[in-house]
């Protein structure tokens, strides 16, 4: 149990088995492969990986099979057995090749989300599991901001005002 602070559980080869936030505890049993086993919480994507942040544990389990793209973003429940192979994200304590997959609930992953830096959509090029960290890229918006609209205007205003000022003599030179 973590009692103040976070604490983060590590096997012998420093393989992260848990992470714990405060007030968080977690009972540790060896998960053998081809164990059957079930886990419900928040699914979210990250770097071509599913992820199940694992509800009142602060377990992270990733996920693979199929049909899991439509559930990300939402809370879920996910049946199926333990990967003989390690998980290949670094938060993960184990993978789960589902089964079975029932939503719970719409929504509610922004907070876990945003712990994992993951997200709660899978990107329409998502093509696998990348090793580069993905970087947020704001959406380009169409046309130019309020802001340039609005200088641009000051400008041809000011500018056509000064021409208007100039050619009805209004405005004489200074310079000697």
């Amino acid at each position: 149990a973590a009692l103040s602070g976070s604490v983060r559980v590590s096997d012998r080869a420093g393989n992260l088995l848990a992470s714990l936030t405060p007030g968080g505890a977690m009972k540790f049993d060896p998960q053998a492969a081809g164990t059957a086993q079930s886990y419900s919480g928040c699914l979210v994507y990250k770097q071509g990986r599913y992820l199940l942040a694992v509800e009142g544990g602060g377990d992270v389990i990733e996920l693979q099979g199929s049909g899991l793209d439509a559930h990300v973003g939402n809370r879920v429940k996910v049946g199926g057995t333990v990967d003989s192979n390690a998980a290949g994200e670094k938060l993960a304590k184990l993978r789960l090749d589902v089964t079975s997959i029932t939503a719970i609930a719409p929504g509610g992953c922004l907070t876990t989300a945003s712990n994992l830096n993951a997200q709660t959509t899978v990107p329409a090029n998502a093509s696998g599991p990348t090793t580069e960290v993905a970087k947020t890229v704001p959406a380009k918006a169409g046309g130019l901001s309020t802001g340039a609209k609005a200088g641009i205007a000051i400008a041809v205003i000011g500018g056509g005002a000064g021409a208007g000022l100039a050619a009805l003599g209004g405005k004489k030179s200074t310079s000697p």
